[in-house]
């Protein structure tokens, strides 16, 4: 009976050890499994991370050239995720904000062929490829009155000086005046035997000059409705036209790559103007003897026609210039280009002021605010944009890649850059000036900071690499391999005596200035260590990385303090109050979230 039981035990205890290996199998294969799950959770989130990180390099490369579309594509494949996907960050506002600086923009579902404003300056008068002449209400943001005047499309319309009548012509091959405040066609004119695709009234309203696929242009007496002049000498359409400011000069463009200036009381051209395309505007400045032309070439020839001189070529940069216009004051002349821009040049000095991106297609026309003070521009991307002529913030300086990151100078003196193009540049403030370029650094600067008492500035790269330069005489003091992977942020300590460094590598490093050895080496996660802060007393540090977990470590012992979860994706920044007791922190899930640190 004994050795029974004994028998049993034994079997029993042999069951149990066997239950408890397999639940140990077991065990392990949860936490192999989990482990896979979070090691593949974790691949999924640099993916995609590297993903956007690309797109957004090829959105800034977009907007350099132009291609807001191609922003907006890459942008909106970003766009309308769950919090727990979404990955958008700064530089994703920031590039959306860049395509969105118009004041306000209107789908006007036709093609705007030519647009001026009403003297009240809150609506616009559009000559569309319908036909029509529609009134355009600014406030509303909408038509209010359309109405039917050509067979075919509208080519050009254009205002009176008194702002009563308005002038359209089109591929019908006529003339059409319209009384603008009854909204009621006054006349129809024809004489031109081919469409007709330019416009202008003279200085007093007296006369209409008008410009042809005929190959002439007619200056018509509006009181008889008949034409005083007919102007031939170009070789094919004449395209763009404009009365000086005092009625004696016409100025004509034409297909065949040429201006003439016309001497209004004899007919004859008083000069020929050679571009190496078509003229597809031209116009005098309000300001007495300036005419500018604007062609398919590309280029802008400002001219002064007392001299019969060439003043200045401005080479735009816009493909294609399809319109020109200057401001109510005659010092800026705005120009429409066929690569969806409009730039801003002052005259006669032919300087670009700005450029304004945001269409989607070249740009056909512009109209001038009647106070100066803002810009409407149609495009062939069926919309109506305005825009603010208020000068914007200065440049301070280029690099050849994206500005990844900068830090003020403690006094506030100077400012650092660090670029993808390899180099950090130090600015003079606040006079914007040059002061110094750091170029040797081999890879992509990340991170730049200045120390606390602004001897040092430190810097570190995609190579892992840590710099740091000596302020006073910019020599390099140190250059030392850091980390295995890249660096994602650098900070000292107040007293400027240590540098902490925070990398993919998943490592923490604490640096003494005066030692090339890490004096501390810590290893935060598994996955990226994004950004680091101490505390104003520099006796802690916290990090925060893609585990979405912040952490406080003892600079001293390297002891981890303590953990704080919350984000629900990896976390970006991370900053220390001055007090001491609160620290801030934002990450990929869109929040930024404030925690009591205080333990007095």
């Amino acid at each position: 009976m004994a050795e029974k039981e004994s028998l049993a035990r034994q079997q029993a205890v042999h069951q149990a050890a066997v239950a408890m290996k397999y639940l140990q199998a077991a065990q392990k294969a949860r936490e192999i499994a989990q482990a896979n799950a979070l090691a593949a959770q974790e691949a999924k989130q640099t993916a995609q991370s590297n993903l956007y990180a690309a797109h957004m390099n090829l959105a800034q490369m977009a907007w350099d050239d132009a291609h807001v579309e191609n922003i907006l594509n890459l942008l909106n494949r970003h766009a309308g995720k769950t919090p727990d996907e979404d990955l958008r960050g700064f530089e994703w506002h920031y590039l959306y904000r860049l395509c969105h600086q118009d004041l306000a923009t209107f789908k006007s579902g036709f093609l705007v062929n030519s647009a001026v404003y009403l003297p009240n300056g809150t609506q616009l008068l559009l000559a569309n490829s319908r036909g029509q002449l529609v009134y355009w209400d600014l406030v509303e943001k909408r038509p209010v009155f359309a109405a039917t005047l050509h067979r075919g499309k509208i080519n050009q319309l254009a205002l009176s000086p008194d702002g009563l009548t308005v002038a359209t012509v089109g591929d019908d091959q006529t003339i059409i005046l319209w009384d603008v405040e009854e909204k009621t066609k006054l006349q129809t004119i024809t004489g031109h035997t081919g469409k007709v695709l330019s416009v202008c009234f003279n200085h007093d309203g007296s006369q209409l000059a008008t410009g042809s696929a005929d190959k002439t242009a007619r200056v018509w007496d509006l009181k008889s409705g008949q034409c005083n002049k007919t102007l031939a000498g170009h070789r094919y359409d004449v395209i763009s036209i404009g009365f000086n400011s005092d009625g004696s000069l016409l100025a004509t463009g034409s297909r065949d790559a040429t201006a003439r200036l016309w001497d209004l009381s004899s007919g004859d051209t008083r000069h020929i103007i050679q571009h190496r395309d078509a003229v597809d505007s031209v116009q005098f400045s309000p300001l007495k003897g300036l005419l500018a032309t604007g062609s398919g070439d590309g280029t802008i020839q400002l001219w002064s026609t007392s001299q019969l001189r060439q003043l200045k070529t401005i080479t735009s940069g816009q493909l294609a210039i399809r319109h020109l216009q200057f401001n109510p004051d005659g010092t800026q002349l705005a120009s429409a280009g066929a690569d969806s821009t409009i730039k801003l040049w002052k005259v006669p000095l032919g300087k670009e002021i700005r450029t304004y991106k945001g269409h989607l297609r070249p740009v056909r026309c512009l109209a001038f605010h009647p106070n100066g003070e803002e810009l409407i521009s149609a495009s062939w991307d069926l919309t109506v944009k305005r825009w603010s002529l208020e000068p914007s913030p200065p440049v301070l300086g280029a690099h050849q890649h994206v500005v990844q990151d900068l830090d003020y100078s403690p006094d506030g003196k100077w400012l650092a850059t660090a670029s993808y193009d390899q180099t950090i540049k130090l600015w003079q403030m606040p006079n914007r000036r040059l002061a110094h370029v750091f170029s040797s650094t081999e890879s992509p600067v990340r991170t730049v900071r200045f120390s606390h008492d602004g001897q040092w500035l430190a810097a570190g790269t995609a190579d892992g690499m840590l710099y740091l330069w000596d302020l006073q005489n910019r020599q390099i003091k140190t250059r030392r391999l850091a980390h295995q992977q890249q660096i994602n942020q650098i900070a000292f300590t107040p007293d400027s005596r240590w540098i902490g460094s925070v990398s993919n590598d998943g490592l923490v490093k604490l640096w003494n200035l005066t030692d090339d050895h890490p004096v501390a080496v810590i290893r935060d996660q598994q996955g990226s260590v994004n950004t680091i802060a101490f505390s104003p007393d520099g006796s802690h540090c916290v990090t925060g990385g893609h585990d979405q977990v912040l952490r406080v470590w003892n600079r001293e012992n390297q002891q981890l303090v303590e953990e704080i979860p919350g984000h629900r994706l990896g976390i970006l920044t991370v900053d220390w109050s001055l007090d001491g007791k609160w620290i801030a922190s934002s990450g990929y899930d869109r929040s930024i979230r404030v925690w009591n640190v205080d333990r007095r």
